[in-house]
């Protein structure tokens, strides 16, 4: 909860998370957290938890990120079945806890 100043000269230095996650999620392609509750996991076809489902992440073993819209992130996830997927999975909910990351290296 600490408040600090940050110096914003190098973009490199800090980043929002769009920023972070558009750098180095479409670069690496992002994970699935452990404690991302099972919604997580669902593909749908809009950004809205109303939205058509489109299928389900099993066991992912690439998730590629294409875009991010707000709480949302467009992906094509190759699951284990070897099906791809292409849809939106809420990334972050609506009080900015993260279900995904940058799988980085």
């Amino acid at each position: 909860g600490a408040k600090g100043w940050i110096k914003k000269d190098d973009p490199y230095r800090f980043m929002n998370w769009i920023m972070f996650y558009n750098m180095y999620g479409k670069k690496y392609g992002l994970t699935l957290l452990k404690e991302a509750p099972a919604e997580a996991k669902d593909i749908r076809c809009g950004t809205d938890d109303k939205a058509q489902l489109v299928g389900t992440i099993n066991m992912p073993q690439k998730i590629n990120l294409t875009a991010i819209k707000g709480n949302w992130a467009l992906v094509s996830v190759l699951d284990i079945d070897r099906t791809p997927k292409t849809g939106y999975v809420r990334w972050r909910s609506n009080n900015g806890v993260k279900y995904y990351f940058p799988a980085m290296r």
